[in-house]
């Protein structure tokens, strides 16, 4: 595929839509791989921890948060050497993985954050006609 031939994105970018996220689900426990300059990291109000091997953190990414803990490791090493849910003291309630952006380390993540994720909360459908 010849990504130059390819229109510019013209949709609402990624960070609208886990704002979005933030602001519905109100989550008290929040997760992130792949920090970057925290853009996505800011939008939390929660306790929060995040993973970046190089993080280049250019805003507050502390804000409202009652607590906020920067790991600047590979994720795999992350969970080789922590335990998420222990840090937290209790389950995950959000998570956004950005980490490496290939297959095989998305699974990986996914993985080893969802043994650390609160149950899903179940949503009924009223029978409105």
């Amino acid at each position: 595929m010849n990504f130059e031939l390819m229109p510019d994105h013209v949709g609402e970018l990624y960070t609208w839509a886990l704002k979005e996220l933030h602001d519905q689900l109100r989550p008290d426990t929040y997760f992130e791989i792949g920090t970057a300059t925290g853009d996505t990291l800011a939008l939390a109000d929660c306790t929060s921890i995040a993973v970046d091997p190089a993080f280049r953190v250019a805003r507050d990414v502390v804000g409202k948060k009652p607590a906020c803990c920067l790991f600047q490791l590979t994720s795999d090493e992350f969970f080789a050497r922590h335990d998420l849910g222990g840090l937290l003291g209790k389950p995950v309630s959000m998570a956004f993985l950005d980490g490496m952006h290939h297959f095989e380390f998305l699974l990986r993540d996914f993985i080893n954050t969802e043994k650390h994720c609160r149950a899903p909360r179940r949503i009924r459908f009223s029978d409105a006609t």
